[in-house]
């Protein structure tokens, strides 16, 4: 038989939920996490064969269609998710393996960009993906800072969707 729970279930109230977009979320971060943002997608975009793709959750750096690196912003925290195992990985990079979870099974684990270290670890995983880095790039390296906007300024470019409870 099963025992009743002694807090009595109170039907939940609550407001409107807000689904923020990748590049909402990016835009109402701090300046630290927009510039490690734009150093890692011009460390990226620096390698030869890696296209950059946005969508809703995530930005995804692919060579020839396969996921390499995504950029994702959970909380207020840049992630970077990578196509390897967390155990190829050393330790000191503190690389957690989320590959129970089905939306991260091509990019199983995840590092999380929280410093100036961490950026500088992210840099050094980048350049041992193995991929050759192009020529004269570095003169064309851009400022991807976005912009802060308000949560009423992001709702009407539909970069935050209203879910009803």
């Amino acid at each position: 038989m099963k025992k009743k729970s002694p807090i009595p279930k109170i039907a939940y109230k609550g407001t409107d939920k807000l689904a923020k977009s990748f590049k909402a979320k990016i835009s109402q971060t701090s300046s630290d996490t927009k510039y490690y943002y734009g150093e890692i997608k011009n460390e990226l975009l620096f390698l030869k064969g890696i296209k950059s793709r946005t969508s809703w959750k995530y930005e995804t750096f692919s060579n020839k269609k396969t996921p390499v690196v995504r950029l994702s912003v959970i909380g207020k925290t840049l992630c970077m998710l990578l196509n390897k195992k967390a155990d190829e990985l050393d330790e000191k990079y503190y690389a957690e393996d989320v590959s129970g979870i089905k939306k991260y099974e091509g990019t199983p684990t995840l590092i999380r960009i929280k410093s100036q270290r961490g950026l500088k670890y992210a840099k050094e995983i980048i350049s041992d993906l193995g991929f050759e880095k192009r020529k004269n790039f570095e003169k064309y390296r851009m400022d991807y800072n976005i912009p802060y906007e308000t949560t009423e300024a992001l709702k009407a470019k539909k970069l935050i969707k209203i879910i009803k409870k």
